[in-house]
């Protein structure tokens, strides 16, 4: 076993052991919520605010996402899956939408504290997360709800 391979399997186990996790033992990363989306990008129709919260609201279902509230300006979604469960806040408007994290539950959500420590293997290009972390799963989920939103903007025609 070379160096290298020792020093990468000490950090993964350094690293596990800082940021420990209760959801199939994952390593919280990043939180990152989408980019915005802009509905010209998607279409050339020119949609009105109730056809993107309907676009919202089909997308989400179609992901099993539920509907939990909404407002004039925007929609709160949840999505559980078994003991895990996360609720996103969604602003639109007739220009487009945007996923913003609003709580979580079983996903290790938490803000990571900046760390005077100095990185284990800064030479392997890995540093500390620093902000707010969560459990990969909220990414894949995420995208997966941008995604098919997206998908029901494409479909949907001028009023």
């Amino acid at each position: 076993m070379s160096f290298s391979m020792i020093r990468v399997g000490l950090f993964a186990l350094l690293l596990g052991a800082g940021f420990s996790s209760s959801v199939s033992g994952a390593v919280p990363v990043p939180l990152v919520n989408p980019a915005p989306i802009k509905t010209a990008t998607l279409t050339r129709v020119k949609l009105s605010a109730p056809q993107v919260r309907a676009a919202i609201i089909a997308g989400g279902a179609a992901q099993a996402w539920m509907l939990k509230s909404e407002e004039a300006d925007h929609v709160v979604l949840r999505f559980e899956k078994g003991r895990y469960a996360v609720e996103v806040k969604l602003p639109y408007s007739e220009e487009g939408y945007r996923i913003e994290y609003l709580s979580s539950r079983n996903l290790d959500y938490q803000i990571a504290e900046l760390d005077s420590r100095p990185n284990v293997f800064p030479e392997i290009g890995v540093t500390k997360p620093t902000g707010p972390v969560i459990h990969p799963a909220y990414t894949r989920w995420t995208d997966a709800l941008s995604r098919s939103i997206n998908a029901f903007i494409v479909g949907t025609r001028a009023e």
